[in-house]
Formats: structure tokens, sequence, C-alpha cells
């Protein structure tokens, strides 16, 4: 019980979400200070008037080692690396499509690239995954990277070269080349180019 005539300190306290703006004494406008300090004279309604915080924070989802891959936020698709502003506290969740697929060169019939998800670079094996944003945060997808070997013969269909299909990037295949009646082998062409028998997927 507070006594008339006495002075009391008034404080606001924090409120998730939100930020103090000012008092108000009876109605009346007291000030913008987090502390009140009041005679107590008389009877007195308080208010501490509080506004919903505005605070944005930047979420961004992007891709490893390779940029420009489906991804999903929220259910929304976009293209890597993509940024958010979003609200201070709010859950989201993040998805990298996986596996998918990319047509790199015309060199290659169909899609020739193929990327599938690994891991989060924080560890996270989880897609998709639900995160919470309390400051301007970066997802990074780590992929497997495979790339599409395809076979053929000059002249065409005279055999079959044993190897197409899909390789991880930067691992090494040898191909060979097998005896064909009325043939003569005389070279290798990677992609259109005079090449040695190892093949190294870039």
């Amino acid at each position: 019980m507070v006594h008339s005539k006495h002075k009391q300190d008034i404080h606001c306290s924090y409120s998730d979400g939100h930020t103090f703006s000012h008092w108000l004494v009876n109605g009346d406008n007291a000030g913008s200070s987090s502390s009140l300090s009041l005679k107590i004279d008389n009877p007195k309604k308080v208010v501490a008037v509080y506004n919903t915080s505005s605070t944005k924070h930047n979420l961004t989802v992007t891709t490893f080692p390779y940029t420009g891959l489906d991804l999903k936020i929220d259910g929304t698709t976009y293209t890597s690396p993509r940024t958010l502003s979003v609200d201070k506290g709010t859950s989201h969740t993040i998805q990298v499509i996986s596996p998918q697929e990319q047509d790199d060169t015309s060199k290659v019939s169909g899609t020739d690239m193929k990327y599938t998800f690994e891991k989060w670079t924080d560890g996270n094996t989880a897609n998709p995954r639900t995160v919470t944003v309390n400051s301007d945060v970066t997802y990074t997808a780590q992929m497997k990277v495979e790339c599409k070997i395809e076979t053929a013969t000059q002249p065409s269909g005279i055999t079959t070269i044993a190897g197409s299909g899909w390789y991880i990037q930067n691992t090494n295949k040898t191909f060979t080349a097998p005896t064909v009646t009325g043939y003569t082998f005389s070279h290798w062409l990677v992609n259109g180019d005079n090449a040695a028998v190892a093949v190294h997927c870039l």
C-alpha cells in the first residue's frame, strides 16, 4: 500500500518483441525515460506504452561449392544465394532441392551436372530444417557434385565404350577402346578436342 503524499519510483520492464515508448499518467504523456518518479498525492493510473519492435535481420541461404541452385525458404523457391529480411526471433524453414540437375554444356546430351545435398556447413544434416533468426545469419548447404560422362564412337555405333554414367567431380577415369574388326583405333575426342586416355571430370 502506498500512502498519500509519498514519492514512488516506477520502472518499465523489458517486453520481448516490443520497444518502450513513453509513460501516460492519468492519460497525459509523462515522458519517455524508462524510469518514472511520481509524487503520490492523489489516485493515479500509470500506463507504460510500448510499440511493436520492428527489428529486422537478414537470413541468407546459399550453396557450396556452386551457387545458382534451387532452394526453398518457407516453401517458396529461390536461386542461391538468397537473402530475406525477417523479423527478429522468427522461425523459418530452409531447404535445398536435392538432388537437382542442370545442363552445363551442349556437348553432352540432356542434363550433365548433378547436385546432391550432403550437410549444412554448421554440421546439421537435416534438409529441410527449421532455424530461428536472432541476428544476421547465413546457412550454407554443402553439395556433392557429379558430372555426366557420355561415350560414343566415330564412326557411330560400331562398338560400345564402357564407362558412361555419373562421376563425382574431380575424380579420374580411364577408358579403354576395344578391338573392332575392320577398324583401327586412332585417338580419343573429349568434348570435341583430341585427348589422352585419362579423363579428368572438371
